[in-house]
């Protein structure tokens, strides 16, 4: 027969036990949740835009710096540009989403540190708490 005393013991051990688990599991279940959501992510469709806006407004930005700037900045040579920038910075959405899902990594690691330890404490007290609590009933009924 196991001695009494020991159910606090075996009940914090259950605890550390299930706790760790359960992190575990939540863990591997979110990260692989959000690095498929981010690497379904369609950039490129969405960035276009953005990247053509904001293409014209570097080359207003220029027309006004350097007021030689605009003889050149024109017509074809402007919509060569334009189309030569927007592709290249599309190419660069793949790297962009690789470099998301390793930050997201990385802060969701800081972040996890600070609550591990009290997921385990909170879960090594719950098994305390429960192991004498069967400790109290064996000792009261056997």
């Amino acid at each position: 027969m196991i001695c009494i005393y020991y159910l606090p013991l075996i009940g914090f051990l259950i605890g550390i036990l299930t706790s760790l688990t359960l992190l575990v599991v939540l863990k591997v279940f979110f990260l692989n949740k959000i690095k498929t959501k981010v690497n379904s992510m369609d950039l490129q469709s969405g960035v276009e835009g953005l990247i053509d806006d904001r293409f014209e407004d570097v080359i207003s930005g220029f027309k006004q710096e350097i007021p030689m700037a605009a003889a050149f900045l024109s017509g074809a040579l402007k919509e060569k540009l334009k189309n030569f920038g927007t592709a290249e910075l599309v190419k660069m959405t793949p790297d962009i989403k690789e470099q998301f899902s390793e930050r997201i990594d990385g802060e969701l690691a800081k972040e996890s540190k600070k609550g591990i330890l009290l997921i385990l404490g909170s879960g090594g007290l719950v098994g305390v708490v429960l192991g004498l609590v069967a400790m109290g009933l064996m000792a009261a009924f056997c």
